[in-house]
């Protein structure tokens, strides 16, 4: 933001600074991941099995990759930390070689290592259409969904969970065999495209709003060198938000105020990060007359933090005068 702000004997923040102190933190919301359920489950599914009646076949599924178009809002994997309330399957027709469906949901972390499962529940057959289960599993940010599912044979032909969309392009899907163990990192035993999982869970997400901290030299030569240097740091994986303006008194109680330019950056959790705010010509001209005419001369920035769901940090201010 360019030039003199305000001029009263009420100071007003620069907008930047005022974005930053008057946004309320955004309320952490239960967001949905994976398929939207929204394809028409076809004449094929997965873990599919020809056999006696009585024989059965274990195996688990995970999308890979997904189509926008068929995605859910939150995306196909977590978007942060939180835990997951209730999963959903978009069932269809069974084939008359598919006596029954066992399902559960698994969850696969950022590294493909295994995770926690659901409890089994039965898939109902006779009752195409979206089937909701609840659920209480932990998840970390970058998770995605599995289903495991053991499917037995009436002998009738061939059997599977109808969970499945095909279409060209629509995404790939990974398979495993067999059962997953919990810790392991396994790669998968095929790979299917065109192929959509039809499987979405929704997350409670955190609600904790990050930790952070400011440090700074409380002198600084900006009248020099035109910026100012602040150092943040996040106890998460963030983006901060940088506002800041100059401020010298005129006369009785008026303070006059000229704002800085904004800077936004993504921060590491942990990590130190350099946040430079540079001062507009017409900021930095007024405050040399300022210094000219005696005048106490003061830049005040004011950070805040988000997380990737929207929790916000309170905000933290760094008052920073000229060297002498």
């Amino acid at each position: 933001m360019r030039g003199k702000l305000s001029l009263g004997t009420v100071v007003c923040l620069s907008a930047a600074t005022a974005s930053l102190v008057l946004a309320a933190a955004s309320p952490a919301a239960v967001v949905s991941i994976g398929s939207n359920l929204r394809g028409l489950p076809g004449a094929e599914g997965i873990c599919a099995l020809t056999g006696p009646a009585g024989a059965s076949r274990s195996c688990t599924s995970s999308q890979a990759t997904l189509t926008r178009s068929h995605l859910a809002r939150g995306g196909l994997k977590a978007p942060a930390a939180g835990t997951i309330l209730r999963w959903s399957v978009l069932s269809g027709t069974a084939s008359p070689g598919t006596a029954s469906v066992k399902l559960r949901l698994r969850v696969l972390h950022d590294d493909d290592a295994v995770g926690e499962t659901s409890p089994s529940v039965e898939l109902p057959l006779a009752e195409p259409g979206v089937h909701t289960f609840s659920a209480h599993l932990p998840v970390e940010a970058g998770d995605r969904l599995a289903v495991e599912s053991v499917v037995r044979s009436s002998g009738g032909g061939t059997a599977y969970a109808p969970l499945a969309h095909a279409e060209p392009a629509v995404g790939v899907l990974d398979e495993w065999t067999s059962p997953l163990l919990p810790g392991l990192s396994v790669a998968p035993d095929a790979t299917r495209e065109g192929v959509e999982l039809l499987l979405g869970a929704e997350i409670d997400l955190d609600k904790t709003p990050p930790r952070t901290k400011l440090t700074y030299p409380q002198r600084q030569d900006f009248l020099a060198t035109k910026e100012v240097l602040v150092r943040f740091r996040c106890n998460e994986d963030a983006t901060a938000f940088a506002g800041g303006q100059l401020e010298f008194p005129r006369s009785g109680r008026v303070t006059v105020i000229y704002g800085l330019y904004g800077v936004t950056r993504q921060v590491e959790a942990g990590e130190k990060t350099a946040l430079r705010l540079r001062l507009p010509r017409k900021t930095w001209e007024a405050a040399l007359r300022a210094r000219e005419n005696g005048k106490r001369i003061v830049v005040k920035v004011t950070v805040q933090a988000e997380d990737g769901v929207g929790n916000r940090s309170g905000a933290t201010v760094a008052a920073i005068r000229p060297k002498r």
